[in-house]
């Protein structure tokens, strides 16, 4: 996407737990910082929704199925 190999991601854990695992089956080296997580109603809509981005990994990985948000590629450095 980048042209990295290693990467830095700071967001909530849920978040950086499906990056790692992206960047990790695509051959990068992947960081997770944990950010503060959101309020209690907040952080339900979140666990309910991070529940269907995560069975929409497996299903884009198993399938062959690529993010529609990638746009041109970046090279940074």
């Amino acid at each position: 996407m980048f042209g990295q190999k290693e990467v830095i991601v700071v967001s909530q854990r849920f978040h950086n737990e499906r990056a790692i695992y992206l960047g990790e089956h695509f051959g990068m080296t992947v960081y997770g910082y944990n950010a503060k997580n959101v309020a209690k109603m907040g952080g339900f809509k979140t666990k309910v929704r991070e529940r269907f981005a995560r069975m929409k990994v497996f299903w884009g990985i198993l399938f062959g199925i690529d993010s529609n948000f990638l746009g041109k590629p970046v090279k940074i450095g």
